[in-house]
C-alpha cells in the first residue's frame, strides 16, 4: 500500500501517529461493512478498491449465488480486531457482465448498492465453508 510505504520514511513519532490514523480508518471501514451486512438478505453492496469491485460478507454470498465463478478470498483484519471477512471481488471492467439484470438502488462515493428480487438464506453455512476451504 502507498500509505504503508510512506510510513516507513517518517520519524518514529510521526510513524506512530500516522499508523494510528490508518488503524482508525480500518476500524471505521469494518464497522461500516458490518453495520450494512448484519441483516442483509437481499442486497449486494459493492466497494471500489483500487481497480476491483469488492463485496463483503452477505453481499459476497449474494454475489456468489448469482455468479459462482466469482473470486472469493478471506480478508483478515488485524490491528486489535480478530475479524475475518469473506470477500468477493472482480475487475472493474467486469461490472456490467456480473451485475446485469440487477436493480441499482444507490450510487455513492466508491460504492454501489443493488437490490435482489429474492431473499437468499444460508449465509452462515456458506461462510463456514469458505473459511474452511
Amino acid at each position: 500500500m502507498k500509505i504503508q510505504s510512506l510510513l516507513y520514511i517518517c520519524s518514529a513519532n510521526t510513524y506512530t501517529l500516522l499508523n494510528s490514523l490508518v488503524i482508525m480508518l480500518q476500524a471505521k471501514d469494518i464497522e461500516h461493512v458490518l453495520f450494512h451486512e448484519i441483516d442483509n438478505t437481499n442486497q449486494i453492496i459493492m466497494y471500489l478498491e483500487g481497480e476491483d469491485w469488492c463485496a463483503y460478507e452477505r453481499s459476497a454470498f449474494h454475489l456468489f449465488r448469482k455468479k459462482p465463478t466469482i473470486n472469493i478470498c478471506r480478508e483478515v483484519v488485524a490491528d486489535g480486531y480478530d475479524v475475518v471477512l469473506v470477500k468477493a471481488f472482480f475487475p472493474m471492467e467486469d461490472l456490467g457482465d456480473i451485475l446485469s439484470g440487477l436493480t441499482l438502488k444507490l450510487v455513492a462515493d466508491g460504492r454501489l448498492q443493488f437490490v435482489l428480487e429474492e431473499r437468499n438464506d444460508g449465509f452462515p453455512e456458506w461462510k463456514k465453508t469458505q473459511l474452511n476451504s
